[in-house]
């Protein structure tokens, strides 16, 4: 398994990420709630050890559980991966995009193998 514990900026822990290695799932789960404005979205990220580009991995809710449909196994998007952050962006990223603002929760990615 593939799992991240972000934390906010006061360093509580507030979003739990997990997906197995070979899924195409990605369970989240809100650990309190967060703060979306109207309107705008909160996008989580990958963050490649490499220093390369975060890609998008999809939206989180402001609170309780979602399932997100990953674009590949887990061990292919998130091998080379240690760290996942969120951050607030006005609408869902398109494939390729970039953080528009500064991240609002970040942890590691680890892998449980």
């Amino acid at each position: 398994s593939y799992v991240g514990l972000l934390l906010d900026g006061a360093g509580k822990p507030t979003l739990l990420a997990s997906s197995r290695r070979h899924g195409r799932l990605l369970s989240v789960k809100l650990l309190q709630p967060v703060a979306i404005p109207a309107g705008a979205v909160a996008q989580l990220w990958a963050l490649p050890k490499d220093g390369s580009a975060p890609f998008a991995v999809g939206t989180v809710p402001a609170n309780g559980s979602a399932t997100l449909l990953l674009t590949d196994s887990s061990e292919k998007l998130f091998f080379n991966v240690t760290r996942l952050a969120v951050s607030i962006e006005p609408a869902p990223v398109p494939p390729g995009a970039r953080p528009s603002g500064d991240f609002v929760l970040s942890g590691h990615c680890v892998k449980l193998w």
